[in-house]
């Protein structure tokens, strides 16, 4: 196992070298073999086989198959032998390690400093982190949103990527209703961390709120961009089902992709039968029972999920719609004033509470919401609708109809420009412009109500009936609601079709009780069909639901005189004269005409007429101007209408 060319050389590696393993001269040479022949030739006594039939057993062993005796030398050991051949070496290379050594010492000694340093920043820095989390979580509490975000962004200034502090960042944008922003925050969560189940749940919730469009038509880069959207909450909803199935998420987000509404209800349901504390599942359920036209169960989500602390604009945002579908206008704004509170950034917030205050006559505050809106963003093409409104209102019509155009002109496809052009066209009797805008929101939303409201409206003043009636049929068919029945009763009313009208009406009362307007016409329809007692009843109830009860008492007087109650009928005329000075006028000329009034069939009070009107009409009575002079006077049909049925009760009267 050693060899050289010299016999002194060969003795000098026996001396100082160690053999040469056999798997140098034979690399397939068996390891358990090579074990022996090492052993055999030691130099070490105590290592190497002590006889030669030690060496032989050995050897029968290995051939045999079973384990050998000897065994190969441990690394240290080998060390220990290669170290003591090269005594002088390794003292020349033990010294140079030592000088290593303490460099090394030195070194790892300033980098253990380093990295306790580092640590001690990291704690102050996790430390701090976690402080502006709680600071942020008790801000939410209070319900201070802006505060909890200020918080959250202080400590992102520190950490960019502290996972709890984005998580309520995330949250947040949630409850605001900010879908784009929290589904860029949680996709930057699942960067770090793709198995966070909850991460995926809101980015696929957050991604079904954010493909949403107000338009009914919409271009072909709008398409691709919701067909993107759609992929990503398709993926994001399959990790879900995946890491968390059967959850209440699971199910909230099989909701989310439900186009049937009382299919999206029953998962709700399921939802929060297995966490009643998911405020988006009851907010998206409130949202659905609006489609479904259940306004009472959409309210009564909202206030569970206020009272649950879920808190957010949006969900006073939410519980503003329900209020405002239910006509409760006043409580509608203040839903969205605590909105704008909570989000004033929110330009849909400034345009829904102009919406409500425009319905309850605050035109003025109307108008201001919608400036703020527009400050926000220029280009929200239903700002400009909400401002027309009230324009409208304030019945400034030249600028609604610049403020209505600027929509349009904006967004050729909302629906809402047109049904509110419609009526403004009707107010300046443009009837053929305001069936055209009715006519444009059907061929946008065959499924819009007030399509078919305005169309209808145009119709009745075109007197058109039967189309009128005709077009409001089709939309009872599929929305039966209280607003469509009162303006059939009223198309019923003008046409004269009063037992019809009066059918209407008290549908409409039975849908929406209390309502002045439908005991109104439900009372002059009476009075028409000669139902006098029937129609003081309904002028008391007017009386007693109306704020202006002036031409109430006006048409339950006549309906008194009719009845003979001269007393009762002078009562209602003096009040009602003392209540509007328009109405003054017509309560003295019916004074003037007591006590024999007797025309079964007659309805003289025009809606709005000026006192000079009445003026001429009382001087008729009196016998101051001639009934030649009084229909001359007439400015239109209405008046002159008026002038033949005073002429004809004067003569009664005079018995002529």
């Amino acid at each position: 196992m050693f060899g050289a060319e010299s016999d002194r050389e060969v003795m000098r590696q026996v001396l100082h070298a160690e053999p040469a393993a056999p798997s140098r001269f034979c690399r397939h040479a068996p390891a358990e073999l090579e074990t022996i022949c090492l052993n055999a030739v030691e130099k070490d006594r105590r290592a190497r086989y002590a006889t030669a039939r030690d060496l032989g057993d050995d050897l029968r062993r290995w051939l045999l198959g079973v384990p050998i005796q000897a065994k190969k030398l441990a690394p240290p050991a080998r060390l220990a032998k290669w170290v003591r051949r090269r005594k002088a070496g390794v003292a020349a290379t033990g010294v140079l390690a030592l000088a290593v050594g303490a460099a090394g010492y030195f070194y790892v000694a300033m980098g253990d400093s380093s990295r306790a340093a580092d640590a001690a920043r990291a704690d102050a820095q996790s430390q701090y982190v976690q402080l502006q989390l709680r600071e942020a979580r008790s801000r939410l509490a209070e319900g201070d949103f802006a505060r909890a975000l200020e918080e959250i962004e202080k400590g992102l200034v520190k950490q960019s990527d502290a996972n709890d502090l984005l998580s309520l960042k995330a949250e947040i944008a949630f409850r605001m209703g900010r879908w784009s922003e929290a589904k860029e925050i949680v996709e930057s969560i699942l960067y770090r961390n793709p198995a966070d189940w909850r991460a995926h749940y809101m980015a696929a919730f957050a991604a079904s709120r954010a493909s949403g469009c107000n338009c009914i038509t919409v271009d072909a880069q709008t398409v691709a961009r919701n067909a993107a959207t759609n992929e990503q909450f398709e993926y994001h909803l399959e990790q879900v089902q995946r890491l968390n199935p059967g959850s209440a998420e699971d199910y909230c987000l099989q909701a989310c992709r439900e186009t049937d509404s009382a299919s999206a209800v029953q998962l709700l349901d399921r939802a929060l039968r297995r966490n009643p504390s998911l405020g988006e599942a009851r907010l998206l359920r409130a949202s659905h029972y609006g489609e479904l036209g259940d306004h009472e169960s959409m309210l009564a989500d909202t206030d569970a999920t206020i009272r649950m602390d879920f808190g957010g604009a949006l969900v006073h945002g939410q519980r503003g719609s329900a209020l405002a579908y239910l006509n409760r206008y006043a409580e509608a704004a203040a839903a969205f004033t605590e909105a704008i509170r909570i989000d004033p950034r929110n330009v849909h917030w400034w345009y829904d509470r102009a919406a409500a205050r425009a319905q309850i006559g605050d035109h003025d505050a109307a108008l201001q919401d919608a400036a703020q809106a527009l400050l926000l963003d220029p280009d929200y093409s239903f700002a400009y609708v909400a401002r027309g409104k009230a324009l409208v209102g304030l019945r400034r019509f030249d600028e609604a109809r610049v403020a209505f155009n600027q929509a349009a002109e904006l967004n050729p496809d909302l629906v809402d420009t047109y049904a509110e052009r419609s009526v403004l066209n009707r107010i300046e009797a443009r009837v053929e412009d305001a069936l055209a805008d009715a006519q444009r929101v059907l061929d946008l939303d065959a499924t819009d109500f007030r399509g078919y409201q305005q169309k209808a409206l145009a119709l009745l003043e075109r007197r058109s009936f039967a189309e009128a009636v005709q077009t409001l049929d089709a939309l009872m068919a599929f929305e039966p609601s209280e607003d469509t029945v009162r303006i059939r009763g009223a198309v019923n009313y003008y046409a004269g079709w009063y037992e019809n009208a009066i059918a209407d009406f008290s549908e409409a009362l039975r849908l929406r009780p209390g309502f002045a307007a439908s005991y109104e016409f439900r009372g002059r329809s009476s009075f028409r069909l000669g139902r006098f007692q029937e129609a003081v009843l309904d002028f008391t109830r007017w009386i007693d639901a109306s704020p202006q009860p002036a031409v109430a008492h006006i048409r339950r007087g006549m309906a008194y005189q009719m009845l003979g109650d001269i007393e009762h009928a002078r009562r209602d005329y003096e009040r009602g004269g003392a209540k509007n000075a328009i109405v003054d006028g017509y309560a003295r000329v019916l004074l003037a005409l007591l006590p024999d009034q007797r025309h079964a069939n007659a309805d003289p009070l025009s809606d709005v007429a000026p006192q000079s009107w009445t003026d001429r009409l009382l001087a008729f009575a009196q016998g101051r101007i001639r009934r030649d002079d009084l229909i001359a006077a007439a400015a239109n049909e209405t008046e002159r209408t008026e002038a033949y049925y005073y002429i004809g009760a004067t003569l009664e009267r005079r018995g002529a």
